[in-house]
């Protein structure tokens, strides 16, 4: 058995020829969502790296992901969000990921740092 090429292996780009189109297709998708999203936070910092960053679109209650994130547990959710992405016909690889922050009297922190982080960011803030 001859050995694996895996420079060829993993040249995806070199597997589909028409990869610059795809991407530049995908940069004007996030630029007109980013550009509707009146009510997303930018850049929001959550370690000390520049590219430690994230973008929080905020759900809303009419929104179509809003039915899928609640009840069950969070492993659920998550293949809710991929089953409709699938569903809709996703054209790459998706990674999905569902925090429940729980905050309340009794509820000691595994870590204070982390947890305050997390609310920080994912809290709604009015105004």
């Amino acid at each position: 058995m001859p050995p694996i090429d895996y420079e060829t292996e993993y040249d995806n780009r070199g597997r589909v020829p028409e990869h610059p189109e795809i991407f530049e297709r995908w940069a004007r998708e996030a630029a007109a969502y980013r550009a509707a999203a009146s009510d997303a936070e930018f850049a929001l910092a959550y370690g000390p790296s520049p590219r430690q960053i994230i973008d929080l679109f905020p759900a809303k209650d009419d929104d179509e992901m809003t039915p899928l994130l609640r009840g069950d547990d969070a492993a659920t959710a998550c293949q809710r969000l991929v089953d409709a992405a699938n569903q809709r016909g996703t054209l790459d690889n998706l990674t999905a990921a569902v925090l429940r922050v729980l905050d309340g009297p009794g509820r000691p922190e595994a870590s204070a740092g982390l947890g305050a982080r997390i609310r920080s960011l994912f809290v709604r803030r009015d105004g």
